[in-house]
């Protein structure tokens, strides 16, 4: 990073907040503050879904 770890956290924010939209995009229904994140569906199985397909996205990345 050109001014060190001072600029780490935006810069991880930034990239967690085009994952996320990307995850949106996909019909994901998630709320994000940082590095936390809540996944949340009515339906239990389909939030199992998302959840899978959503660490498979991170892990690609």
């Amino acid at each position: 990073m050109p001014f060190g770890l001072a600029t780490a956290p935006l810069v991880f924010t930034k990239l967690m907040a085009a994952v996320g939209a990307h995850l949106r995009v996909q019909g994901i229904l998630l709320l994000q503050y940082f590095d936390d994140w809540l996944l949340h569906q009515l339906d239990h199985q389909l939030l199992l879904r998302h959840l899978e397909f959503s660490w498979k996205e991170l892990l690609s990345w």
